[in-house]
């Protein structure tokens, strides 16, 4: 596994700790580990995968965009089935969780079909 995958992989992981935390902030990790460390932890490996790619562009594929889509709000589905409350007001209730999924849908339309022009333009006729 390449470094910048295996830092993206990390993240992705204290990202779920720290919703983890939000929705259920009563469990035993949440006071081992405190929401300002994991925070911390998330930027240093912001910082850590901007240094590693060094300008370069590893932007991810419309099918990463769709499994991250997927994850996070299959997710945010399950730890509000299995009871949790949000403490930021992350809920499936409110119209701000709708907006988004819309927004993220047309963008994801948008890269799809960018990636199907972009394809179409680089076939010979």
């Amino acid at each position: 596994m390449k470094f910048p995958t295996l830092i993206n992989f990390t993240m992705l992981a204290f990202f779920t700790f720290i919703v983890i935390i939000d929705f259920f902030p009563s469990m035993a990790f949440a006071d081992v580990i405190s929401k300002k460390v994991i925070f911390a932890i998330i930027i240093a490996l912001i910082i850590l995968q901007l240094v590693v790619t060094k300008g370069r562009e590893d932007k991810l594929s419309l099918k990463q965009h769709l499994y991250l889509t997927i994850y996070i709000v299959g997710l945010w589905i399950t730890l509000t089935l299995l009871g949790g409350h949000s403490q930021v007001g992350l809920s499936l209730n409110t119209p701000l969780f709708y907006i988004a999924i819309l927004l993220h849908t047309f963008n994801l339309l948008r890269m799809y079909r960018q990636s199907k022009d972009k394809n179409n333009k680089s076939m010979p006729s």
